[in-house]
C-alpha cells in the first residue's frame, strides 16, 4: 500500500509535464517546445509546473493518516530533481533556438543570438 500511495504522489508531480509534452496547439498557440524552454529569464511553464506541484504535494502530504511519511518525502524528492534535470536539457542547444523565432519571443528574439552557445 506504501509503494502505491508513493506512486500516487509521482504521477500527480509528472501530471503537468506530461500534459504540456503531449499537448497539440491549436492556431496561435505556442508549441510545447516554447512552453518548456521559457523566455531566458524564466525556465518554462514545465519548470512551474514541477515546483508547483511539488510545494504541493509536500504541504499535503501529512493529510494522508496512512502515507509513511520519511519514504514518501524521499521518493517525492528524488522525482522532482530528476524531472527537473531531465527538463534542463530542453535548456540547452539544440532546443533553445526556438528563442530566435520572432512570433514567440518579439522583444527578445534579436538579443537571443548572442546568448545562445553550442
Amino acid at each position: 500500500m506504501q509503494a502505491l500511495r508513493r506512486a500516487s504522489l509521482v504521477l500527480q508531480l509528472t501530471g503537468g509535464v506530461e500534459a504540456i509534452m503531449a499537448s497539440k496547439p491549436k492556431a496561435g498557440e505556442p508549441p510545447p517546445v516554447v512552453r518548456i524552454v521559457g523566455d531566458g529569464t524564466n525556465p518554462g511553464e514545465a519548470h512551474q509546473s514541477v515546483s508547483n506541484r511539488f510545494a504541493h504535494i509536500l504541504s499535503t502530504m501529512h493529510l494522508d493518516k496512512h502515507l509513511s511519511l520519511g519514504p514518501a518525502t524521499g521518493v517525492v524528492f528524488a522525482a522532482a530533481f530528476d524531472i527537473l534535470k531531465r527538463l534542463d536539457h530542453y535548456l540547452q542547444y539544440p532546443f533553445i533556438i526556438c528563442r530566435l523565432c520572432r512570433e514567440w519571443y518579439p522583444a527578445t528574439y534579436v538579443n537571443a543570438c548572442k546568448k545562445i552557445t553550442y
